[in-house]
């Protein structure tokens, strides 16, 4: 259950977190997601998630981990 939330939790923020992170233009799925990247212009600066695979990849993964983190750390914490 709790790898199901963590999932579902870094899809939905992928996109602002990676607009926080490197303000590239990216919006929440249902603003548009990443059509507003700045990856679709034609001079850079580029979006590095959207850029290169490996650390876009990188970054999915990574903010699976936390989110995953971060709900096995309020089942702890919350009262059962």
């Amino acid at each position: 259950m709790a790898l199901a939330v963590a999932v579902i939790a870094a899809a939905a923020t992928h996109l602002p977190v990676c607009d926080a992170l490197f303000g590239c233009g990216c919006r929440w799925f249902f603003l548009g997601g990443s059509a507003h990247c700045n990856i679709h212009h034609a001079a850079p600066p580029h979006c590095p998630i959207c850029a290169d695979r490996v650390l876009g990849m990188s970054f999915t993964v990574g903010l699976n981990v936390a989110w995953f983190a971060l709900v096995r750390l309020g089942q702890r914490l919350l009262p059962r």
